[in-house]
C-alpha cells in the first residue's frame, strides 16, 4: 500500500487492514524510491493498494472498501 503522512483516506484504509487482519506492507511516498515506484505503477494518488495473489496482480487506486473487501475477504 502505497501512502503518505497527509494522507486520511490512508489512514482509513489502515484501519480497514488492520481491523480484518490483512497484512500489508505500507510504503510511504515522501520516500523517493517509493513515489519513483508508485508513478511508474502508474499511480496518481494516495493510497494506492497492489494486491498479488496467484492469478494475477489487481490494483486499487483510492480508498475503495468495496474492491477491497471484494478482493481481500473472498
Amino acid at each position: 500500500m502505497y501512502s503518505n503522512k497527509n494522507c486520511g483516506y490512508c489512514v482509513k484504509q489502515k484501519e480497514f487492514l488492520e481491523n480484518h487482519h490483512i497484512p500489508f506492507i505500507e510504503k510511504d511516498i515522501s520516500e523517493k524510491k517509493y513515489y519513483d515506484e508508485l508513478m511508474n505503477l502508474g499511480g496518481i494518488g494516495t493510497p494506492f493498494t497492489v494486491i498479488n495473489n496467484n492469478e494475477k496482480t489487481e490494483i486499487v487506486a483510492g480508498f475503495d472498501q468495496s474492491k477491497l473487501t471484494e478482493l481481500l475477504l473472498k
